[in-house]
């Protein structure tokens, strides 16, 4: 904290105004994700200092552990001692925390347990390291600095897979286990007699079946199939009719997961992500299902995120920093972050 100016009252000496000083220390975000990390360097007055990733293979262990290690290593070298010691470290993986805290291997592609993960960061013992699910992460950074204006909203995440954060009286709900939000579980039909197959609902939105069901549907005459969710959308824009159909199905798909989120914790706003939902074309879609399906049932607002790729690493660094703000404060700072992050 530092001196910035002083305040004459009309009696009395005068008030000294402090600050946090652009020295006093920063915090670091880090989004381990299937395809990439994401880092994002932030001061404790709250400057984002430097934001990097870097395309890895998420399905090797050695391969995610190296490359956390080295791009956090890099980021500490660029920052140097301009911003002060790193304060805190705020994590965010595309898992269940508390399973996650309770499992030393998985049969997962890519997964580190958080031993190897605290050894992969290569930081001081007393350095914090706070991790938090992936998708809660976005839903902060959208609370915090991105579209949601309201304080009971749910943020949707459609790509390659699926979830949601739910915020409630600005809170993060995370539920018994930490597995709130985790829609990929659901069912696609509640009311089938078989047993559905494991992340059925991911299984049926996410963006490998999405674009499979198109290709099955395609025709000679329709030309080449697309290659890639990319491709897709291009056709679609350009009024391809196959294209069109399978994306507007998707679309309907993804408003029918948002208005089964929505009867359970009644938000004021759902906040469309990912690779599939942030598109114009599914937003638009998704807002015309829930404007007629939600007739008389009051206003549920439907947009997209205002932070693009970055809102999970941009959470991460969110929840770093309020850690870090509260240890420098202390009980003056009313924090808004800590409920539930697990600190390693």
């Amino acid at each position: 904290m530092s001196v910035v100016r002083s305040h004459q009252g009309s009696l009395g000496r005068a008030a000294a105004v402090y600050a946090i000083s652009a020295t006093a220390g920063w915090v670091l975000g880090v989004s381990v994700e299937a395809e990439a990390i994401w880092l994002a360097a932030v001061s404790l007055r709250g400057d984002l200092l430097l934001q990097a990733h870097q395309v890895i293979d998420g399905s090797d262990p050695a391969v995610v552990k190296h490359a956390i290690r080295a791009e956090v290593s890099e980021v500490q070298n660029r920052i140097g001692a301009t911003a002060g010691n790193l304060c805190a470290v705020g994590v965010a993986l595309e898992r269940v925390i508390p399973r996650f805290l309770t499992q030393l291997s998985s049969t997962r592609p890519g997964f580190i347990n958080r031993f190897e993960l605290i050894d992969s960061l290569g930081l001081p013992p007393e350095i914090p390291v706070l991790v938090e699910n992936a998708t809660n992460c976005a839903a902060i950074a959208e609370l915090e600095l991105g579209a949601a204006d309201v304080d009971d909203f749910v943020y949707l995440h459609v790509g390659a897979k699926i979830g949601a954060g739910i915020v409630t009286g600005r809170r993060v709900l995370r539920g018994a286990n930490g597995g709130a939000g985790e829609i990929s579980f659901l069912p696609v039909s509640v009311l089938s007699a078989e047993k559905p197959p494991h992340h059925d609902l991911e299984r049926y939105l996410g963006s490998v079946e999405v674009l499979a069901r198109v290709t099955r549907t395609w025709t000679m005459a329709d030309g080449t199939p697309p290659a890639s969710i990319d491709e897709l959308f291009s056709r679609a824009e350009d009024g391809h009719r196959g294209a069109l159909a399978g994306l507007v199905n998707e679309a309907e798909g993804i408003a029918r997961a948002a208005l089964a989120i929505a009867a359970v914790v009644d938000p004021a706003l759902i906040v469309l992500d990912g690779d599939i939902g942030r598109r114009a074309l599914i937003v638009h879609s998704v807002q015309d299902v829930v404007a007629e399906e939600r007739e008389g049932l009051g206003v549920l607002s439907v947009q997209v995120g205002s932070l693009g790729e970055a809102a999970t690493v941009t959470g991460a660094a969110a929840i770093a920093h309020d850690h870090a703000i509260a240890s420098l404060v202390g009980q003056r700072y009313e924090r808004n972050l800590h409920q539930g992050v697990v600190q390693l």
